[in-house]
């Protein structure tokens, strides 16, 4: 077994890893470091804000600076703090797979989607970084659709739900009853970026629109596009077919092909 620490204790990144890693066939997961005020707490006695079951094994919380004698670092850290602490953890050996912000597309630090291709990881050494979460619902169609046909333009309209902001957001809507701004501050300008960076084309043109919704957790993404070749509806269910790396948390069809709108009650666990 891999021996793996995860950094962030009682956020809803660190809290799904915490799920993910519960009786993982290849990572053994052996500690929880997080902020001063949670350091000697028991992840035990957090709250537990996921739909999912809290995981049997409890914690001790550590410091950062005392994460040791592990292969691999899952970061769930804020994008200030992980721009410190996970450069430290990389510098001494240790593997940091990143959810933050702070170094997507910083040269020699990939991002990775394993399902999409392997070129992220040339010349990978030992730090990589997840991308922005409304990424990925639009990124897997177009890269399978761009390597048969040439995008040459894509409209996006997020409905993003409040998981997303994090667990503050949504207490607090859930209090309240009532979301009092829907917009998301510089998300259409991550969004563009990234997507321009995994596509591998500067030039793509993208057009994005971003919301919050009141929804506790499942983004809902609308996608449009444009190509140089007109493609039939069959064509384009031939160019979506990408299959699964067959690990433990992929589904073995990447993408899942539904004749109807999508919704959160049928789709958020789908595959």
């Amino acid at each position: 077994m891999i021996r793996c620490a995860i950094l962030g204790s009682s956020g809803l990144v660190s809290q799904t890893i915490q799920y993910l890693l519960e009786n993982h066939p290849w990572f053994e997961l052996v500690q929880v470091a997080g902020s001063e005020k949670k350091v000697g707490m028991n992840t035990s006695d957090l709250d537990w804000r996921l739909p999912h079951q809290r995981p049997q094994k409890n914690f001790t919380i550590l410091p950062l600076d005392e994460v040791k004698d592990v292969e691999i670092v899952f970061s769930a850290l804020p994008s200030d703090v992980a721009a410190v602490w996970e450069e430290k953890l990389a510098k001494k050996g240790m593997t940091v797979f990143s959810n933050a912000s702070a170094f997507r597309r910083v040269t020699g630090i990939p991002m990775i989607i394993p399902e999409m291709d392997d070129s992220g990881f040339k010349g990978f050494k030992n730090h990589a970084c997840a991308t922005n979460c409304t990424v990925i619902p639009v990124v897997f169609p177009l890269y399978a659709i761009n390597r048969n046909v040439s995008i040459s333009s894509v409209s996006i309209r997020t409905e993003q739900s409040l998981s997303g902001a994090g667990w503050n957001l949504m207490e607090e809507v859930n209090q309240l009853n009532r979301l009092s701004d829907d917009s998301i501050p510089g998300e259409a300008e991550k969004i563009i970026a990234e997507l321009q960076h995994l596509l591998g084309n500067s030039g793509l043109h993208v057009d994005v629109q971003c919301q919050r919704v009141v929804e506790d957790f499942g983004h809902i993404v609308h996608v449009e596009f444009q190509v140089d070749i007109p493609s039939s509806l069959e064509q384009m269910r031939n160019y979506l077919d990408i299959n699964g790396l067959d690990l433990p948390s992929s589904p073995k069809h990447v993408i899942q092909l539904v004749d109807r709108p999508p919704n959160r009650e049928a789709d958020l666990w789908f595959g």
